[in-house]
């Protein structure tokens, strides 16, 4: 299950929640007080393989020349 963070908006107070998404958005409804805040961005990775195994076609090795 992901962690949220909640804010109260009265107070300010910050708060950790571990939870699923219905269950967050349960509690924001009977807490109206309460904000759910984005507090950093999820990691992104791309890519495939391991960075040593990767393998390219031979036209990666062309070069054109002017």
């Amino acid at each position: 299950m992901p962690t949220y963070s909640v804010r109260d908006k009265d107070t300010d107070e910050m708060e950790e929640m571990f939870c699923s998404w219905s269950s967050l958005q349960e509690y924001l409804k009977e807490n109206p007080s309460k904000e759910s805040v984005i507090t950093s961005a999820p990691m992104i990775v791309s890519g495939t393989g391991m960075s040593g195994n990767i393998k390219v076609d031979g036209g990666f090795n062309e070069v054109s020349r002017i």
